[in-house]
């Protein structure tokens, strides 16, 4: 993070986070050309412990500083934690369709390291409150072939017959630690039949 300022030999005096598990570290003090304008410049640099499980860590940093006219500046910091696998897109969504029409979406999974792993089991968890009934159907394939590293997870289903919004979880399964299922919305809505 870069901080600049106007105030004369501006500085950034302290630091302060809410959250334990952040750190920061002041990395430099310079000038900075800030349209046509050179001002001082802080630059940090904020990281998080290791071993945070994967998920959105995020704090508020207090920066004090030696500008009259701003003596303090929040500031929010966050962190999405990542595994190794990565799933895209991170929600599926079904579009309104007409009752009892098939849809087919695909949902892609791969290693940030390129390295294989394998995908075990596939679920589709409408939910304890599930009113529709998708009649979803699951499989699974090598993005490209022979690849053990990047898949398609292809979820086609087919909508209910009535109205009703569409909710639920498909659940895949891996061995990879720390991520042995990875869970994706899914979320739509049903339209009426059309008299």
């Amino acid at each position: 993070m870069s901080v600049t300022g106007r105030a004369e030999n501006f500085d950034i005096t302290d630091v302060k986070l809410a959250d334990p598990r952040f750190k920061v570290e002041r990395i430099s003090r310079d000038k900075a050309d800030v349209n046509g304008e050179m001002l001082d410049r802080v630059k940090f640099k904020f990281t998080v412990e290791p071993g945070i499980a994967i998920s959105r860590a995020q704090t508020h940093a207090v920066l004090t500083t030696n500008d009259p006219g701003s003596p303090t500046v929040n500031v929010a910091v966050i962190a999405d934690i990542v595994g190794n696998l990565r799933v895209m897109p991170t929600q599926l969504g079904v579009r309104m369709n007409r009752p009892t029409e098939p849809f087919a979406l695909e949902l892609f999974i791969d290693s940030r390291d390129g390295q294989p792993f394998e995908i075990t089991e596939l679920s589709f968890d409408a939910g304890p409150n599930a009113t529709a009934d998708i009649k979803a159907m699951l499989d699974v394939e090598p993005r490209t072939p022979g690849s053990k590293s990047s898949y398609k997870v292809k979820f086609n289903g087919v909508t209910p017959g009535q109205a009703s919004d569409i909710k639920g979880t498909v659940k895949v399964s891996t061995n990879v630690k720390d991520q042995e299922i990875i869970s994706v919305p899914v979320m739509g809505f049903q339209m009426a039949a059309q008299p």
